[in-house]
């Protein structure tokens, strides 16, 4: 989804993350759009883990120079895209590793089965 000046915002049920120029990219989310519980999750665990998340207005043609992109939320939790308007992404790095992260706070938080 796009917001009336054109800029990216993320997509009808996700937020959206960019790899650009090999900068991890979010849309600003000032002007409309929901900043998700699992948004504001990643943005903390990248900035914990050093590679902070660059939280910017983002022009949909900027994603044809992203070697990564992918989606999240929290009942999702992230999923890559492989392909918009016929630009294919690769499954990188950054998106596996945010995965990785999801998948563990998920299990670490799930509630025990309590023996009879």
């Amino acid at each position: 989804m796009l917001d009336s000046e054109g800029r990216l915002v993320g997509g009808t049920m996700t937020n959206v993350y960019a790899v650009i120029d090999d900068e991890l990219c979010t849309p600003a989310i000032v002007r409309c759009g929901v900043a998700g519980v699992m948004r504001a999750s990643l943005l903390q665990y990248w900035q914990r883990s050093g590679t902070p998340a660059i939280v910017r207005d983002i022009d949909p043609g900027e994603l044809n120079a992203a070697s990564e992109l992918f989606v999240s939320n929290a009942l999702i939790g992230i999923w890559p895209v492989r392909a918009v308007d016929g630009q294919r992404y690769a499954v990188g790095p950054v998106g596996r590793t945010a995965s990785s992260w999801v998948q563990r706070i998920v299990k670490d938080h799930e509630p025990g089965i309590e023996e009879s």
